[in-house]
């Protein structure tokens, strides 16, 4: 089947002035290894890549709902609902191996076997793989034919379909016929499988035939616990799972032996080396799922087949959605999937002379928030299901342009698991409602800062008169929730007035240092700070009186230069025994990055501190900055400290331990803006872009989304990322590009304009949405800062500066918008 060109997810009717950014080819390859090359294509919707990198390049498909992994090697896992405590299919998470656990195997005319995914049994083929929203897909070149296998999750059903097929390059002799056989191991329940041999006992297999239907192979599991009994370990799995194909099956396996055979291998099932059979059914296999179709090869060459898996409550819902997925053609699929991610991802792109920017920011990057993050809460590093309290909430900020709504929505659900007395749930599974109630000391504050963000992003506060319970009381105004959260703050402090560090601040690692209820958290100090601020500003949207937020700020401001200045720099905290974390009198862990950059973001490094805010910065660019981005703190721990935490026992350089945690890199960008800072700011957003990560050779991970962390100087790999795709960098590197680099920022009043852009850039043009109008802005180098408005009904208004008052954008739009600015050093 002829694919069907790609269309481009951004709207191309940008501003054609005469001044307009040149368009550049977005191809980048990779130095190493010399034979994998890879590029954006599609106007960057499409990574496409060839031949294979040293580590696993991963995809997270998901509409919300029904999930998988894939990876550059093959199929990972699947779920639907919890990526966790719902999966459907089973897998080892081993990123050295690699190996696919979910494929497609075919048997050519010769008897040959191989696998539509680089592996199992994938070896002797040429490979290209091409990830775009909500598709994967396998392309291998043989010596007789090309293979291809097409994944795509569809949007309006909890299902996942593999369109395969192969094109001979010239009509078979002989045997005509080729076997098309899935394979996937069913796994029902929570990962790691370590009680596989116990689990399986209850897992039953049937055969659903109808009339005029494909037959479908369904799976269940129940164990049926005593009443009044809870093994959250040892649950029933809620639903049922299905697989079905088509053309005609002319067999069928269920069982993991009798289809790898005894002691077997993964390159050459025994089921493959003999005819087509029917598997075991019941409860006495060791489930797995696959079909076997047999095809004829057509005059053309050509030879296809359709796989299915999918999820229901009931056995009939599941085969019913199977039959019905089955029968999509796949180039309907594609369309339905490219239409949810342009409806999911909104407008919002950036056309700038960075062909590494442009995809990024226009799809990629709000493509992980949203996919991994925000819906499947999982990906190959880690597997959580859960919302992380201050997690989820952060990511869906990157919403916020297009839809206001859904970053509210999140706001709601996670006020709701707040308690009366301030605090809340670390974090929980949607599925149990539950989790642990810690003492950490910034997880209950960040919804202070996404009620703010929504402000600004809106300029309605009547969003605060909106109830929603607590978790052990009834319903209070979302504005109560708020209060509850800073009183709880402003209570829980030492006897100097810095807030107590408690189980941990936003490093989690620090889960010591305040054991016994004394050690503090000085960034917690710099970050309440900001916050009480948010808080004012909150109060005069409410027309009331913002002094009380005001005053405890200023008291905060001073207790926090008094007590946590280090003379170069500020200390992360104490430890209960009042030892100094993040000091020059520290041997290891000397400084700490997020109190540096967020006495900038919040303001206590400014005003009659603004010397010190400047000090932090350029000890931040003497001890932390490296090529590669931002160091979390230097030096790294070297031996285990129980007064601190876990995170001296990682190993020097690794993630929080003295790596870059890329999250925190980013703020250190914000944070380098807010000082006037703005090549700093542009070298450290650029040095993070995973575009230009991978060029460097000792990158490894994906070049199309974040990592979590990169090694550190201290590791034997410096330079070396890791922990892809789960990791909230993603929305705030979206964030901070838009409003840091490209330096548009909503405000209450209306949107300021102040790019850091590099200054040999002539100009770019941006698309965003705001309040329900889309503005398309086109930004131009001038010694004349200026802003020009048109209106799609006519009109011209012209302004001096660099800000645009809401009262002037009238009407629905689209507005095209002019901007002149000027470079900043």
């Amino acid at each position: 089947m002829k694919r069907p060109k790609a269309k481009s997810l951004r709207n191309r009717n940008s501003l054609r002035e005469k001044i307009v950014t040149p368009r550049r080819k977005t191809t980048r390859s990779s130095p190493s290894p010399k034979h994998l090359r890879y590029s954006f294509e599609g106007n960057g919707e499409e990574f496409v890549f060839h031949g294979r990198p040293k580590v696993p390049w991963s995809h997270v498909l998901t509409n919300g709902r029904f999930g998988s992994v894939w990876t550059d090697q093959g199929g990972a896992f699947a779920w639907c609902g919890n990526s966790v405590l719902d999966r459907i299919t089973r897998w080892e998470q081993d990123l050295v191996l690699n190996r696919a656990w979910r494929t497609v195997y075919i048997v050519d005319g010769s008897g040959t076997i191989r696998s539509l995914t680089p592996s199992p049994a994938g070896e002797e083929a040429e490979w290209t793989i091409r990830y775009a929203p909500g598709i994967a897909r396998y392309i291998g070149r043989y010596d007789r034919y090309t293979t291809s296998l097409e994944v795509i999750v569809l949007p309006d059903l909890n299902a996942e379909v593999w369109y395969a097929s192969v094109a001979f390059h010239r009509p078979p002799n002989g045997n005509k016929t080729l076997r098309f056989f899935s394979a996937q191991d069913i796994l029902l329940g929570s990962w790691p499988d370590t009680h596989r041999e116990f689990h399986r006992l209850f897992i039953e297999c049937g055969l659903s035939k109808g009339r005029g239907r494909p037959d479908v192979l369904t799976f269940s599991k129940k164990i049926h616990p005593a009443p009044g009994v809870s093994e959250p370990w040892n649950e029933s799995y809620p639903g049922v799972a299905a697989h079905a194909a088509r053309p005609k099956p002319a067999g069928f396996e269920t069982d993991r032996r009798r289809f790898y055979g005894y002691a077997g291998s993964f390159k050459q099932p025994a089921a493959l080396l003999e005819p087509p059979r029917k598997g075991l059914l019941g409860p006495w296999g060791d489930a797995m799922a696959g079909w076997d179709v047999p095809r004829r090869v057509g005059r053309d060459g050509k030879v296809s087949a359709v796989f299915v898996t999918t999820f229901g409550r009931k056995e009939r819902s599941a085969v019913h959605t199977a039959v019905k997925a089955l029968r999509v053609p796949q180039a309907a699929a594609e369309e339905s999937v490219r239409r949810f991610w342009i409806r999911e991802l909104g407008e919002g792109s950036a056309e700038t002379p960075s062909a590494d920017l442009n995809p990024m920011i226009s799809i990629w990057l709000r493509l992980q928030a949203i996919a991994s993050r925000l819906y499947g809460r999982c990906a190959l590093y880690q597997a959580s299901g859960a919302i992380g309290y201050r997690d989820q909430l952060q990511d869906s900020l990157v919403l916020l342009p297009a839809a206001p709504e859904r970053t509210l929505e999140q706001i709601r659900i996670h006020l709701e698991h707040q308690f009366s007395a301030g605090d809340s749930l670390h974090w929980w599974h949607p599925k149990t409602n539950s989790g642990p109630r810690d003492n950490c000391s910034d997880d209950y504050l960040w919804p202070i800062l996404a009620a703010g963000e929504y402000f600004r992003e809106t300029g309605d506060p009547r969003f605060l008169d909106r109830k929603c319970p607590f978790l052990d009381a009834g319903p209070a105004p979302y504005w109560d929730h708020l209060r509850r959260a800073i009183d709880r703050a402003w209570r829980n402090r030492s006897p100097r007035g810095l807030p107590l560090m408690g189980s941990c601040d936003w490093n989690d690692g620090l889960s010591s240092a305040g054991d016994e209820g004394r050690g503090e958290s000085a960034w917690v100090a710099h970050f309440l700070h900001f916050l009480l601020k948010e808080m004012a500003l909150l109060a005069e949207a409410r027309e009331e009186n913002p002094e009380e937020f005001l005053g405890r700020a200023r008291e905060l401001y001073r207790l926090v230069n008094r007590y946590a200045w280090d003379g170069a720099w500020y200390i992360q905290g104490t430890t209960d025994g009042g030892a100094p974390i993040g000091s020059h009198r520290c041997r290891e862990g000397k400084i700490h990055l997020n109190p540096q950059t967020w006495s900038l973001i919040s303001g206590t490094g400014r005003g009659a501190y603004a010397e010190r805010g400047e000090q932090a910065l350029c000890s931040v660019e003497k001890h932390l900055l490296v090529d590669w981005g931002v160091l979390l703190l230097a030096p790294a721990y070297s031996r285990p400290d129980p007064t601190i935490g876990y995170l001296t026992r990682y190993a020097p350089g690794r993630r929080e331990n003295g790596g870059v945690y890329t999250h925190a890199a980013v703020w250190a960008a914000r944070a380098a803006r807010i000082a006037g800072k703005a090549d700093l700011c542009r070298r450290i957003l650029f040095s993070l872009l995973p575009p230009v990560r991978g060029r460097d050779p000792r990158y490894e991970a994906e070049p199309y989304v974040t990592p979590g962390n990169i090694d550190g100087p201290a590791t034997p790999t410096p330079g070396k990322g890791g922990w892809t795709w789960y990791t909230g960098s993603a929305a705030w590197l979206q964030r901070c590009l838009f409003e840091d680099l490209l330096g548009i920022r909503s405000q209450p009043e209306g949107i300021e304009f102040e790019p850091t852009v590099p200054p040999d850039w002539v100009g770019f043009s941006v698309k965003r949405p705001w309040r329900g109008k889309l503005l398309e802005i086109h930004l131009i180098r001038s010694e004349d800062e200026g802003v020009e408005v048109k209106g799609s009904r006519g009109g011209i208004a012209s302004l001096p500066g660099s800000f645009l008052p809401a009262r002037i954008l009238h009407g629905r739009g689209p507005f095209r918008i002019r901007v002149s600015y000027r470079p900043r050093s």
